[in-house]
């Protein structure tokens, strides 16, 4: 090798697996935040009521809990800038825009009018292990490529 080729070859390297999560994070985010919006619409409470409920008067909660669409247009991603040798990925309800009742669907609660224990969706938890899940196996074929 010529003197600093190592080098050279091993800092391109770097370079292209910098480059490569970065892409993955992208796309892991888009596809875990749109799992979750899919969830949303597709996860109900089961429950029926006998008058209309809420703003927009449905009297049920099938197929799911998108009534007003807050909770589910919420839910975005971001890519933090890389510092530090770090890149970050945040799903879910991550732009300022969580209302309080979006984590209670989340993880379930005791209704305040009729004291009955409501399901969680388990929305976002299901979509950020699904999306984790495909991120550890996409990062793993990208080194592979890299040798």
């Amino acid at each position: 090798y010529k003197e600093g080729s190592i080098e050279a070859w091993y800092r391109s390297r770097v370079e292209k697996l910098e480059e490569g999560v970065e892409e993955l994070l992208h796309e892991s985010g888009e596809s875990g935040a749109s799992l979750m919006r899919t969830l949303i619409e597709a996860r109900g409470t089961g429950k029926e009521w006998s008058h209309a409920w809420g703003e927009t008067g449905r009297t049920a909660s099938k197929p799911g809990r998108d009534d007003t669409g807050k909770m589910k247009n919420a839910v975005k991603y971001r890519v933090a800038p890389r510092a530090n040798n770090r890149a970050q990925l945040r799903m879910g309800w991550v732009s300022g825009t969580r209302e309080r009742y979006f984590m209670a669907q989340e993880r379930g609660f005791t209704h305040n009018r009729t004291g009955e224990f409501i399901e969680g969706m388990f929305a976002l938890q299901d979509s950020t292990e699904a999306m984790l899940t495909g991120l550890r196996k996409k990062i793993y074929l990208l080194t592979k490529r890299l040798k």
